[in-house]
Parts: C-alpha cells; structure tokens; sequence
C-alpha cells in the first residue's frame, strides 16, 4: 500500500462492508498521494458520512483483531459451502471470492427456472435461511457453520421437493 503514496495518479478504496460488517452504512476509506487527496476534498461534501456511521466506523477499527480473526473460518465455510453445493445435480454453484455463493438451476431442471428459485427461496425463507433470488440465480450469503449447515440442509430438502 506505501506504494500507492509515490504514485500521484493512484488511489486505493477499501469497504468495510464483508470483514467489517458495515455494508448497510456504506463506509469506506481512499489512500492516494496527498495531493490527489487535497483535489478529492475539494470535491467532497462537508458531511458526507452520518454520524451514526462515523461511529461505527470507528468501533470496527477499535475491535479490528475481534472482527478480522473470523475471516478465516468464513474463507473456509465458503469453500466447504461450495464444494457442497456444486455436487447438487440440479444446481450451477459458481466460485466465489466474496461472502457469499450464487446459485443456478442446470439447463433443463424446470420448465420455469425463475418460478421455481422464488419458490426456493420462498422455502428457505419459511426455515429461517434467507437467500436473495436475483439475476436469474440465487446469493446466499455465507454464515456461521451451524447457518451454513442448516441453509444446505434446506436446500437440499426444498430441491428434493421439486
């Protein structure tokens, strides 16, 4: 990231929205030279982040160590998560290197594959595993284990109903 301090054209963002949980604040910070940063806060508005998300923003960087240390174990639930998944017949799970997977019904699973994920998600959704059906597929973020384990087992169960 130094780097990025001797490049005058270069700026680097990061979100604290997966690592930090913060998605629904919409926090995130910039590092570039400091004179592209005095051209950027000519152009930003005096309040642009809500004090509430201030806050928060600082109470993830304060308990940084709590909050990253179960990076790992996500990495690793969204891996067996997918392993799992992918050996579904009538599923597509695609790689993923965010905080969650997303799903499609194979070619030729149902005459009506749009109707058949809402009524998926649907299902889940009754067993406590919400997923979100979008763009043809389905996102379920990944969880704990145990969320992950029970939101696979739904789903194996909703399939089986088909």
């Amino acid at each position: 990231m130094a780097e990025v301090l001797r490049r005058p054209n270069w700026v680097i963002t990061r979100t604290f929205s997966k690592a930090f949980r913060l998605a629904a604040h919409r926090v995130g910070y910039g590092v570039a030279h400091p004179d592209l940063i005095r051209v950027l806060e000519q152009l930003r508005l005096p309040y642009n982040l809500p004090s509430l998300t201030q806050a928060a923003a600082q109470v993830a960087l304060a308990q940084r160590r709590e909050l990253l240390a179960v990076v790992d174990e996500l990495l690793g639930e969204r891996d067996r998560l997918h392993q799992a998944l992918s050996a579904l017949p009538q599923l597509r799970c695609y790689p993923s290197q965010a905080n969650f997977l997303y799903l499609q019904l194979q070619p030729g699973t149902a005459a009506d594959p749009a109707a058949v994920l809402d009524q998926l998600r649907r299902q889940l959704k009754a067993q406590g595993s919400l997923v979100r059906h979008t763009g043809g597929g389905l996102r379920i973020t990944i969880g704990s284990p145990a969320e992950n384990q029970r939101t696979q087992a739904h789903l194996v169960q909703a399939l089986g109903a088909l």
